[in-house]
């Protein structure tokens, strides 16, 4: 997301901002950036002050871009996992049903291992 400029200001008036946690409009695009105006929380727009008043970020919209840097790289990790965990584990159980449990064996297990380990802070 580059170059995400930042403009203070309220998009709704305050009483219809509370009611929406954020609201994205788009003010105008300037060559390869794009500025925006949000609405955010009392709490948010906190955060963000905060941020750039504690000298962490230099400006708020450097608050936006590393927070959405954050978002891209989480939603990349999910993204791995779903296709590289999840669906080879879904591949192997398709391929050999037997590798899998019923829903009362992992219960009865799962049980187990709680009953295990109340014995054990109970000891300690």
């Amino acid at each position: 997301f580059p170059g995400l400029s930042f403009q203070s200001g309220y998009a709704l008036p305050p009483s219809q901002a509370r009611q929406h946690p954020l609201v994205l409009i788009v003010a105008r695009q300037m060559g390869s950036t794009q500025q925006f105006s949000f609405t955010l929380p009392n709490q948010m727009s906190a955060q963000l002050r905060a941020k750039v008043d504690s000298g962490e970020y230099a400006t708020k919209s450097e608050v936006i871009r590393d927070g959405l840097r954050t978002l891209q790289a989480r939603d990349k990790a999910v993204e791995h996992w779903l296709r590289n965990d999840v669906v080879n584990s879904y591949e192997a159980l398709k391929a050999d049903p037997s590798r899998g449990h019923s829903l009362a064996d992992t219960r009865e297990a799962l049980a187990k291992r709680h009953a295990a380990r109340l014995a054990k802070t109970a000891t300690a």
